[in-house]
């Protein structure tokens, strides 16, 4: 016993030592006493109206060490400390759970809390911790002694570095003997530094460096790091983020110069490649939502995600994988969320296959961390679970506490169960404006490494070489226009399993055209949301993409289909029944390569598997591949050009101001909100009615539910869609046109049009320009963007 003694008073000692000499952590970390009074005096119940985060601050600037200990053993954090009048009772709890992990000395604390009042719970408590940080940090002994650090003045960072405060450097954090000592690399009072990333041989490293905070353009720049020689990589004529070295060395970055913007009406990011030895840039992504924070793995593949706007409840939200060369595009891991959005900043863990990364609520560049095993869980399986529940593959490293709203960015993993991580300091205004730099565990144990309240870290890398990823040789052939798609079966995973399979006889390939620009909108409810669409194309809940339809090709019996789409060109692909009727269409744009052959089980999200080589021999095998001859139209389907013609001849002599509840003339009807003029026969097709209230701004909203004109709404990437739910297959219009109505006997090609119509969701537009209200500088500006992408290679 006396021996215990002895060592408790020696790591006592120390760990005084300890808290005077990590002067990062605090300006003066000092005696139990004053920290026990500093708590007493800023006690929420202390005085009457008083500043409850500025009494935090208070203590967090003084004491940032202890503090952080009461926030992780407290539910609800050292405000919850503060404000509760029993505040002995919390110390108990919070020193069981701290002496849990002090497994040398549990005996002896367990008995010596008994029977002590708040002041002497407190200083054992702190005694308790000491012992257990100096067991946690004893882990980073031998893993790397620097990390790269960027520091900027406290602010809520987004994913599109949006609306910033200037201001930030580059640092060098050197830890060695449990001390941080962080050195200036390079700093920029004005400009914004970030998105770092280091070499596999850890003599470089790229970074995006915007400098004028003001305007939206960032270029890549990368920098030795045996000199810190500085050199810019990209024109920084755009907004260039998120570099990346690739294992070919070519340097990976996302960019908004393509010149599109997401339906919502925000800038869209896309993947280019550029050869630093002749700076020549190459677009990679056809996207219409951002593909940001790309991560290469060992194995040569790029994670990657897509940040959306909205997105609807427990909707999924995949990692993506693809192959340096935009090649083999498909989901790395699936999980669903009602809260968070977009996983982030994704870093392979040391020689594993496990991802630590961040999931991102709305567009912040922070969120929760997650430890991502894709082995556990394999792509053909069902979708993940909601938020909260326990997820195979996918753990949370530090679970959302919503009473101290603590949360975290840029995991750093030194291996399996050890992360330096950027956190939190819940006394910042709205928590989240200043992080600390953080020790953590695999079960969310944190410590407190470096903490500056002027400053915030937003980033963190550390600085070791890891072997050299995988390099794949590249499948692209540019000297064809399409690639190849198989399918060994539609029927799995996809609803359609009890389905006939000889129903199922083509499948309709629908290119889409991307927005330019945003001018004018739609508002309307859809769901639980309120969802906005720029430079609409339709009413409210159609079709929210420009379409063309490619053409028709074969699905046979067995499911299987082998066709060939045009590269670079997003396709939807629509099955369609002996009718022509849409049965099921993908909810996700599939977009090849020149030369790509993508081969699956099934199309549906949760299938993504490539087919064994053992699989039996399908009918489309037999059959080879369907080639796409056609060429790609200018101009998309059009409710003007392709339908109203047909009403036109064949029903309007009777439905016309007459007949007021199906008025089918060519009336135009102005939409200041859209900025588009419907004709009245659209209208009165879509059940469209001008929206009343400020969240819907008073254009017209058309009703899919319609039991006459129904059709799809698809409003997310990869959301769940259901077979033969909506479209032409349940349009109750097509049957009394296919049967004749009164005299009127439609064509089958006429029929086949309207149906077409229906199931591409009821677009009005075929092109962005058709049917506009714009002024002429609005058209002059888009005509001058649709050039900028057309530079770009889109098309």
């Amino acid at each position: 016993m006396q021996f215990i003694k002895f060592r408790q008073s020696i790591l006592h000692i120390y760990g005084l030592y300890f808290c005077i000499a990590a002067s990062s952590l605090a300006a003066n970390t000092i005696a139990e006493d004053d920290f026990w009074t500093a708590l007493q005096k800023n006690s929420y119940a202390a005085t009457e109206n008083t500043n409850s985060q500025e009494k935090m601050a208070t203590v967090w600037q003084a004491f940032p060490m202890e503090c952080e200990w009461l926030e992780q053993d407290i539910e609800g954090g050292l405000a919850a400390y503060l404000s509760s009048t029993s505040q002995e009772n919390i110390l108990a709890l919070a020193l069981k759970k701290a002496i849990c992990e002090t497994k040398e000395l549990q005996d002896e604390f367990r008995d010596r809390y008994a029977g002590k009042d708040s002041k002497m719970m407190l200083n054992l408590y702190l005694e308790v911790c000491r012992e257990r940080r100096m067991q946690r940090l004893a882990k980073l002994e031998g893993q790397c002694q620097q990390y790269l650090v960027i520091q900027r003045q406290p602010l809520d960072l987004s994913v599109h570095s949006k609306s910033l405060t200037g201001g930030s450097k580059l640092c060098l954090m050197q830890w060695s003997n449990q001390k941080a000592d962080i050195q200036e690399i390079l700093s920029d009072s004005e400009g914004i530094l970030r998105d770092i990333t280091l070499a596999s041989d850890a003599k470089k490293l790229l970074f995006s460096w915007q400098k004028n905070p003001d305007k939206p353009q960032a270029a890549i720049y990368e920098m030795l790091l045996r000199n810190h020689q500085v050199r810019q990589v990209t024109d920084g004529k755009a907004l260039d983020l998120y570099p990346a070295y690739l294992p070919d060395r070519e340097i990976l970055f996302t960019s908004d110069r393509c010149k599109v913007v997401s339906p919502e009406g925000s800038n869209v990011f896309n993947f280019y490649t550029c050869d630093p030895a002749e700076t020549t840039l190459s677009r990679l992504g056809i996207e219409q939502y951002s593909m940001v924070s790309p991560c290469v793995l060992q194995d040569g593949r790029v994670l990657y995600s897509k940040h959306y706007e909205y997105t609807a409840d427990n909707c999924p939200r995949p990692i993506f994988q693809m192959y340096p060369d935009a090649t083999g595009i498909r989901p790395f891991y699936f999980y669903q969320s009602s809260k968070f959005q977009t996983p982030i900043q994704m870093r392979q863990c040391p020689d594993s296959h496990l991802v630590v990364g961040i999931l991102s609520e709305g567009d912040h560049a922070y969120g929760q961390p997650v430890l991502v095993d894709s082995h556990v869980i394999p792509t053909n399986q069902p979708l993940g679970p909601v938020v909260g529940e326990s997820s195979p593959g996918l753990r949370y490293l530090s679970p959302f506490n919503r009473k101290t709203k603590r949360c975290f960015q840029s995991p750093c993993p030194l291996s399996n169960d050890l992360f330096v991580i950027a956190g939190s300091i819940p006394a910042a205004k709205e928590n989240t404006g200043s992080f600390g730099l953080y020790y953590m565990d695999s079960r969310g144990n944190t410590e407190l490494l470096h903490y500056n309240p002027d400053q915030s870290y937003s980033e963190i890398v550390a600085v070791k070489a890891r072997p050299r990823p995988f390099v794949r040789s590249s499948d692209v052939d540019a000297s064809k226009k399409t690639g190849t798609v198989y399918v060994q079966t539609i029927y799995r995973d996809s609803g359609l399993v009890d389905y006939p399979r000889n129903k199922v006889q083509k499948v309709r390939m629908v290119g889409v055209r991307y927005r330019n620009s945003a001018v004018g909108e739609q508002r309307f409810q859809a769901g639980t949301q309120v969802m906005q669409v720029a430079t609409p194309v339709g009413v409210g809940h159609a079709s929210r993409e420009v379409k063309m339809v490619l053409g028709e090709a074969p699905v046979y019996e067995d499911g299987s289909m082998m066709i060939e789409i045009p590269a670079r060109i997003p396709v939807y692909l629509q099955f369609l029944n002996e009718q022509g009727a849409m049965v099921l269409q993908t909810s996700y744009a599939l977009v090849l390569q020149p030369g790509e052959y993508y081969s699956s089980t099934t199309l549906w999200p949760a299938g993504q598997m490539t087919p064994s080589s053992n699989s039996v021999l399908t009918q489309a095998m037999q059959q080879g591949v369907y080639r796409f001859e056609g060429e790609i139209p200018g101009e998309g389907f059009s409710f003007e050009k392709n339908v109203a013609s047909i009403l036109g001849q064949n029903c309007a002599q009777c439905h016309n101001a007459q007949h007021p509840s199906l008025n089918l003339s060519e009336t135009k009807i102005e939409d200041a909100t859209a900025q588009r003029s419907w004709s009245l026969a659209y209208l009165s097709l879509t059940h469209a009615q001008q929206s009343v209230g400020t969240s819907q701004s008073g254009g017209y909203i058309g009703n899919p539910g319609n039991y006459a004109v129904c059709w799809p709404e698809v409003y997310f990437d990869y959301e769940p869609l259901r077979p033969c739910y909506a479209g032409s297959i349940r349009s109750n219009l097509v049957q009394l046109l296919a049967n004749g109505h009164h005299e009127v006997k439609l064509e089958p090609s006429q029929l086949d049009q309207i149906r077409c119509w229906l199931d591409l969701g009821v677009p009005y537009c075929g092109d962005y320009l058709e049917a506009n209200t714009w002024s002429g500088r609005q058209r002059k500006e888009y005509g001058v963007l649709i050039r900028q992408t057309e530079n770009t290679e889109t098309y």
